[in-house]
């Protein structure tokens, strides 16, 4: 009988006890599912990144296939010049005017090659600019999901400490 008279003292401050854990474990359920949901959605904003990220070397390496194709034909184009040249003073053409020919075809050839290796320049300066911050990005992103995997885990044991917590309270006022 007194511990009867026990437990009855006790069960209002139990019961309150019960009520707080209950709107606690409420919250941290709420709080839990809007945590898994920023987390899918940073996610997919990853993934989107890691997309780009591909894309963006894709077209790197397309590039700068294309630019070597572009040195390749230059360097024929500077070659067959040369030849045109020997062969045109081979020929016995006037020095005066295969020199004018000559001048005129390096200084083209020249311009062109400079040009290309500008262009070059740029590219490279432009996949540096565009990859540099995706990097960055990708593991800023890959930093906040690991930080709010660790946020969901520490609420999932919370819950369950605080489920157990209300088990145990609900056992005793059984019993």
């Amino acid at each position: 009988m007194r511990r009867l008279i026990t437990f009855e003292e006790e069960r209002p401050t139990l019961d309150i006890r019960i009520v707080t854990l209950t709107t606690e474990l409420n919250q941290q359920r709420s709080i839990n599912k809007a945590l898994d949901l920023q987390c899918s959605q940073l996610k997919a904003k990853c993934d989107a990144l890691e997309k780009h990220l591909f894309d963006c070397e894709s077209e790197k390496n397309t590039n700068k296939k294309q630019l070597a194709d572009a040195m390749v034909f230059l360097r024929e184009t500077i070659n067959e010049q040369e030849a045109l040249l020997r062969r045109a003073a081979g020929e016995g053409r006037n020095d005066a005017s295969a020199a004018v020919l000559s001048a005129s075809i390096s200084a083209r050839v020249k311009a062109l090659t400079e040009h290309l290796m500008c262009v070059e320049q740029g590219a490279h300066q432009e996949v540096n600019r565009l990859s540099g911050p995706l990097y960055e990005q990708s593991a800023e992103l890959e930093r906040m999901k690991k930080t709010y995997e660790n946020e969901i885990n520490a609420l999932n044991n919370a819950l369950l400490q605080k489920q157990s917590v209300i088990d145990s309270m609900d056992a005793n006022l059984e019993r």
